[in-house]
């Protein structure tokens, strides 16, 4: 009798650490899908943002004024009456008349003495 009750408590004891065991791992497992899902929750959030952003940049080129200020600047546009002026873009390079270009201490040296 009393090898039959050590048995059933072996068997009980037994089975509750497998249980136990068990439910550690499904909570280590639930604690990742939980990170993963914050992950992920955080990225929607991000590319919500930048939906967003996108469509008001999409809203506004779709406004005249935009498309004016498009065809005056990238086109060289204007409206009737009006004159454009085309400007050469003069390089950044210190130049001289020998064709040779000096830094700028060096032009600064020149000036003066």
């Amino acid at each position: 009798m009393k090898d039959k009750k050590s048995y059933i408590q072996f068997i009980i004891i037994a089975s509750l650490g497998i249980i136990n065991i068990s439910l550690l791992f499904s909570l280590k497992s639930l604690s990742e899908r939980k990170s993963i899902r914050d992950i992920r929750q955080e990225e929607l959030r991000m590319m919500k943002q930048t939906q967003k952003e996108l469509q008001e940049r999409f809203n506004q080129t779709q406004t005249n004024e935009f498309v004016e200020q498009e065809a005056r600047n990238k086109l060289n546009m204007a409206k009737e009456g009006e004159i454009v002026i085309l400007m050469n873009k003069t390089s950044d390079k210190p130049s001289t008349t020998d064709g040779k270009s000096f830094s700028i201490l060096q032009q600064w040296w020149r000036l003066f003495f």
